[in-house]
């Protein structure tokens, strides 16, 4: 990330919107193989990388503050100058693009970029040769280590010597002082590589929780810039190489959070990619769904999904990770199943006394079960609830259960919770409680709309099929 200087004399970034929890690891931690580099690839596949107080890193916070001078005087030139190096996938993913990505809306995003090709800065193409970023092999060692691999797996198929779509990417997110700019910049995505190294100052990163939907607007989470900290985050073809261990998860770039929204936002990414004849073969003995088990090289695998984007005929999810599954997605269950913990709006203080009983306990009320399938072993069952009614006193929805080996619903069961003041034993009303218990109810009925709408904008979309005629 660049230095705190480069942090002074823009608007603060908001404290009161939803952020990511993300593993901060050192750069000497990443040295000395830190465990939570493997976890956080595992769980969100993002993390941040502090550079302070290493040689190795300080140099690099200073190249990134020069970097960031020559992207804004490149962003600066003349219209009809960038225009002369506009690039043209699928033969080249280089140098300039501005606004022909659309946003999920179909409007044009709201960002240009130039791509300097690793090929040109190495000498492997016609430009001079510059240093290679040793921080990538070094996250690529220590992944390789923690998986129980070689440690040259994945960077002996990523040498920057050899031809490759690495580049570095100079990003420009324009400010959105009007009320029609309050838009996605850059629709959600996940990224093609191996590693992307990320380095911003202005907010407006957002990731999206991992098993949500990316329509669900309250499943998104800002990314808070820190000083002299890289974002660090895994791209597709880490998850194809592991099997599916590690995880590419969706992002994408919404207008700055509060007053930043009123500034440009510049970016330097770095995004490494395999080298182009390397082999897409998974390396490790997993094999989750969403991996192939392909022969492609590695442009022909990075080709091959750029033109499935382009014409619309790709899923843009996350992929691979600790196995979580959103059962609105999954056979038969319909959209809007999603489990929220307390958590997400009461205090650590306020939860405890939730979960041990000390102020009000959520009792069941009633429940109906219904078996719809026998589950053997071996199998994975996972449990996700839908919010479907909130009263002051009470709340109700479904708990659906689904068979990752039959890749059905197994059971469901619909019932009511009251939440019981312990010390009287009566049913009680949780908005008088203060604290973070109303804004508690206020997001419980939210979701219950939302679950709802969705729900049956489902049943509509997907009428249940008419039996057939007996013969």
């Amino acid at each position: 990330m660049a230095s705190s200087k480069l942090f002074e004399g823009i608007p603060p970034f908001p404290d009161d919107i939803p952020t990511v929890s993300m593993n901060t690891v050192s750069l000497t931690g990443l040295r000395e193989n830190d465990a939570k580099v493997v976890a956080a690839c595992k769980e969100l596949g993002f993390f941040f990388l502090d550079l302070r107080g290493d040689s190795m890193g300080d140099a690099m916070i200073e190249c990134i503050d020069q970097l960031f001078a020559i992207g804004q005087e490149i962003f600066d030139l003349p219209e009809s100058v960038k225009h002369q190096y506009l690039h043209d996938i699928p033969r080249s993913f280089l140098e300039y693009e501005r606004l022909l990505t659309k946003t999920e809306t179909e409007e044009p995003g709201r960002f240009e970029w130039f791509n300097l090709g690793q090929d040109g800065l190495m000498g492997n193409a016609d430009l001079q040769a510059l240093p290679e970023f040793q921080i990538a092999t070094l996250i690529n060692h220590t992944l390789a280590k923690q998986l129980s691999l070689p440690v040259e797996t994945f960077a002996a198929a990523q040498r920057p010597t050899e031809l490759s779509g690495t580049v570095v990417r100079f990003i420009k997110a324009f400010a959105s002082p009007g009320a029609q700019d309050l838009r996605t910049s850059m629709i959600h995505h996940t990224d093609f590589g191996s590693i992307t190294l990320l380095a911003n100052v202005v907010g407006g990163l957002q990731v999206l929780t991992p098993g949500d939907s990316a329509l669900d607007e309250d499943a998104w989470r800002w990314v808070r810039p820190q000083p002299g900290c890289l974002i660090v985050n895994l791209g597709d073809a880490m998850v194809q190489w592991t099997g599916g261990a590690l995880r590419s998860n969706v992002h994408r770039i919404k207008y700055p959070p509060g007053e930043q929204r009123f500034v440009d936002r510049y970016s330097l990414a770095a995004l490494f990619r395999p080298e182009r004849n390397a082999s897409m073969k998974p390396k490790t003995g997993q094999d989750r769904a969403g991996v192939e088990d392909t022969d492609l090289t590695a442009w022909e695998w990075e080709v091959k999904m750029a033109m499935a984007l382009s014409r619309g005929e790709a899923v843009v999810e996350s992929k691979g990770g600790e196995p979580v599954v959103p059962l609105g997605q999954a056979v038969g269950a319909g959209p809007g199943v999603h489990y929220k913990s307390y958590d997400e709006f009461l205090s650590a203080e306020e939860l405890a006394g939730v979960m041990n009983g000390k102020t009000v306990a959520p009792m069941v009320r009633r429940f109906d079960l219904e078996i719809k399938r026998q589950v053997k072993y071996p199998d994975v069952v996972i449990a996700a609830y839908r919010q479907e009614k909130i009263e002051p006193t009470r709340n109700g929805g479904t708990t659906v259960l689904f068979s990752l080996q039959q890749q059905a619903i197994v059971s469901q069961i619909k019932g009511t919770t009251t939440y019981v003041d312990v010390k009287t034993g009566r049913p009680k009303d949780i908005r008088t409680l203060g604290g973070g218990f109303p804004a508690l109810f206020e997001g419980f009925t939210k979701k219950s709309e939302r679950a709802n709408a969705l729900r049956e904008r489902w049943e509509l979309e997907h009428p249940p099929k008419a039996p057939r005629a007996k013969v």
